[in-house]
């Protein structure tokens, strides 16, 4: 079955939601007080047990809307009434979120749209909250999902307009960087070198901007502010990743591989700090987000009598702790490398139908498994 490109967002982020739904749950069936952590109970006025089936709820209603709307866009008569009802699916998904009732899972969209407004708000300089950092987190998994709805809204743009001058047109797509793919009608996509990375950098600005204010509050000479600013590096090292790969993308088009040696420069360029990203965000997540280095030494928490009072992987037996751990472990370290390429718009894998959907489900699975080991490490 074809995915449009737009349904192929709604549906990313509708498994987020799913992945995060399923989290819950599974904390909840190991006594994690994961509520208690994430200081959820205290914001949304709601009990726990309805917020996780409202998210569990609400993400399978998604993902059928998905579906649904996908199969209507691949039996439009027309590109146009494709584009329409691409417009009919984002214009009702916006005014569910922001209808103002109670009704209608109205505790969980006003909760969402609090988290929203905390981390957008650019001009607060205070402590991050651990529950923004998880969510700010789940952002920078759906970054290149953010730049797939840019293009969307683009084409139902370009598709739906009224005709204008083809003067003031051309004019307009000089100077945003717009144009027509040569390769297909149906995909009209920004083709700046800045466009499209400036909106998928816009979660790792988010999550950067977190650990510069979590360093600015921390105590000074402090190995919680020297943790800060390494953290800080760690996102501030995918920028250049994204804007190499974009570039790359444009100088292509237009150059010789084998004669521009300025290609190549961006090329190996790129390269390092792909490498250099890949490896500091993998020894980061491991050492840092997942404590598991502490989760083999045993001296680590031989204080702790009784055992039910661990978190949730602690609580399983020894035997199991290879597959517990070293599984989550094994399956970072091939992700890393999958998110690159999806992060990097010039590598493109076109002989594999929706890859880039591909990609981007097995990031949020990495990112699920991520908040296990991510909350578990909070709790510790």
């Amino acid at each position: 079955m074809y995915l449009s490109l737009a349904s192929q967002s709604i549906l990313l982020l509708s498994f987020c939601l799913f992945g995060w739904a399923l989290d819950l749950y599974f904390f909840h069936a190991s006594k994690v007080k994961v509520f208690n952590i994430l200081e959820i109970n205290s914001k949304n006025r709601i009990k726990n047990s309805s917020y996780r089936a409202q998210t569990l709820t609400v993400s399978i209603l998604l993902i059928i809307y998905s579906f649904f709307f996908n199969y209507l866009q691949n039996n439009a008569s027309s590109v146009k009434e494709k584009r329409k009802f691409q417009l009919y699916m984002f214009a009702l998904l916006v005014f569910f979120i922001l209808i103002p009732s109670r009704r209608f899972f109205g505790n969980l969209r006003s909760s969402f749209l609090r988290t929203l407004g905390r981390v957008f708000n650019i001009f607060a300089i205070c402590k991050t909250e651990f529950s923004d950092v998880v969510f700010s987190d789940i952002l920078t998994s759906c970054s290149k999902v953010f730049a797939d709805l840019a293009n969307v809204f683009y084409i139902i743009y370009h598709s739906l307009k009224t005709s204008t001058t083809p003067g003031i047109e051309a004019e307009l797509k000089r100077i945003l960087g717009l144009e027509n793919d040569s390769k297909s009608i149906n995909h009209i996509q920004f083709q700046s070198p800045l466009v499209n990375p400036a909106v998928t950098c816009v979660p790792y600005l988010i999550r950067l901007k977190q650990c510069i204010n979590d360093f600015i509050c921390s105590t000074p000479s402090s190995i919680d502010r020297r943790r800060h600013l390494a953290n800080a590096i760690k996102y501030f090292s995918s920028l250049p990743v994204i804007f190499l790969s974009a570039f790359q993308k444009d100088y292509y088009q237009s150059n010789n591989y084998n004669q521009d040696w300025f290609l190549h420069f961006l090329f190996y360029t790129w390269l390092f700090f792909a490498i250099f990203n890949s490896c500091y965000s993998f020894y980061w997540d491991i050492t840092f987000d997942w404590g598991l280095e502490q989760s083999s030494d045993q001296n680590s928490r031989s204080d702790i009598k009784d055992k039910t009072d661990l978190p949730v992987f602690d609580t399983l037996s020894s035997s199991n702790n290879a597959v517990v751990y070293d599984g989550p472990f094994l399956l970072r370290k091939n992700l890393a490398a999958t998110w690159t390429i999806k992060l990097s718009s010039h590598i493109t894998l076109d002989s594999i139908p929706n890859a880039g959907f591909i990609l981007g489900a097995l990031e949020v699975l990495r990112r699920c498994i991520w908040i296990l080991f991510r909350v578990e490490k909070e709790a510790c």
